[in-house]
């Protein structure tokens, strides 16, 4: 599946149900924010409507937020995803620089 025009296929993402130190955390109730990967962009997404292109690109990869309620249920052999415009995503956290 390609997405079209300023749209994003992405893959939700479950929440650790584990802190870092080991403690087991309790299921959280449905957040109105949900944390998902980046599938695939379609291909204006990274295009402004003056025809530049975006300093800030969303890649495959990424990892997203966005509102849950936002976008489109669809399921791809077995697993859910959520199709997306560009304008439902509020934040990408940024990948921890390699060295």
């Amino acid at each position: 599946m390609i997405p079209y025009g300023k749209r994003l296929l992405v893959k939700l993402e479950e929440p650790e149900l584990v802190s870092p130190g080991g403690i087991a955390l309790p299921s959280a109730p449905t957040e109105p924010i949900s944390f998902s990967k980046v599938v695939k962009v379609g291909r204006t997404l990274n295009v402004r409507d003056s025809g530049e292109s975006d300093e800030d690109k969303l890649e495959e990869g990424d990892t997203v937020l966005y509102r849950s309620y936002s976008g489109d249920k669809v399921t791809i052999n077995g697993e859910d995803h959520r199709l997306l415009h560009q304008d439902d995503i509020l934040a990408m956290i940024q990948k921890e620089p390699t060295e």
